[in-house]
């Protein structure tokens, strides 16, 4: 049942989510540049996120929602230059599945894309994540709020 202010509301999100995407990116591109991460994502570039459904986990305590890997070969071309996989660390650190399934999709998305540069890291701090992300052309993510942007 949607409402008027619901209408009215998510009108006004599709006005202003362009504006908020190109502040993003650009916020992304100068980050990079002040860091001297000038590595720059092409057009062909990927990065799959992996994290904890939710924010803060107790040790041990992390629920891991991940998609079948047949859906990044469905999804992604096969002219993607570079996949890049980033763990964050409190997945890494609190769920064996959450490494296990890293390392897998890696060797997959390996084997699927020969030609492409694939890459795997856990990441501790998280302005060069969203850099990261924000600046490349493909982007997967764990349900959950971590790519909330």
């Amino acid at each position: 049942l949607q409402t008027d202010a619901t209408v009215e509301n998510a009108s006004l999100m599709s006005t202003i989510f362009p504006s908020i995407q190109t502040h993003l990116r650009d916020a992304a591109a100068s980050y990079n540049t002040k860091t001297g991460n000038n590595k720059k994502n092409d057009d062909d570039s990927a990065v799959v996120y992996i994290a904890c459904t939710k924010e803060r986990t107790d040790a041990g305590d992390c629920d891991l929602m991940v998609m079948p890997m047949y859906v990044y070969a469905l999804d992604l071309p096969r002219s993607v230059s570079s996949v890049s996989i980033i763990v964050s660390s409190n997945c890494a650190s609190n769920s064996l599945s959450c490494s296990m399934y890293a390392d897998a999709l890696k060797s997959f998305l390996v084997e699927v894309y020969p030609r492409s540069d694939v890459s795997m890291e856990i990441v501790t701090g998280s302005a060069s994540t969203y850099a990261k992300m924000m600046s490349a052309r493909y982007l997967f993510c764990t349900p959950g709020v971590s790519c909330l942007f």
